[in-house]
């Protein structure tokens, strides 16, 4: 795995990434929200490409980076007196990284990924799929009945 290359990002993927964050979601341990790099002025882009490249090249994400602040939610509808209804939400600093990664991934497994698979997969749904599964059974049946019949015929 170290020995893959990971090519390099440039301007327009990092503005592409940056214009597809959530607007007024919580700050990472460095105190930076997807707000800041929204908006941080473009002469500060240079410096996260670079950041971002560095990390690509070494394929090692800095302690930094890697660091999160973990804060319990409250489960929907559940009581706030107990404490196994509450999850932890942990923000980090490397939501950029991965959302380079994830667009440059997500093309690529679509295509590896089975036809009868559409679970939290985009423009799809579970539903649209149930024909193809409800054919693909039948014809497993058929496949079934007609090597039993076949058998069968030996014995009679």
């Amino acid at each position: 795995m170290r020995k893959l290359k990971i090519e390099n990002t440039n301007q327009e993927e990092v503005q592409n990434i940056l214009s597809k964050l959530k607007s007024g979601k919580s700050h990472g341990p460095n105190g930076l929200s997807a707000d800041h790099f929204k908006y941080m002025p473009d002469e500060l882009l240079p410096f996260l490409i670079d950041i971002i490249n560095s990390v690509f090249e070494d394929k090692d994400v800095p302690k930094v980076i890697k660091d999160g602040v973990i804060t319990p939610r409250i489960q929907n509808l559940k009581k706030k007196l107990y404490p196994e209804n509450y999850q932890g939400v942990t923000v980090t600093n490397r939501t950029l990284i991965e959302c380079i990664i994830k667009e440059r991934v997500y093309p690529k497994r679509l295509k590896l990924q089975s036809k009868l698979q559409r679970g939290f997969t985009q423009n799809t749904s579970s539903v649209n799929i149930v024909s193809e599964i409800g054919q693909h059974y039948k014809e497993i049946l058929q496949e079934q009945t007609s090597t039993c019949n076949a058998g069968c015929q030996k014995y009679v």
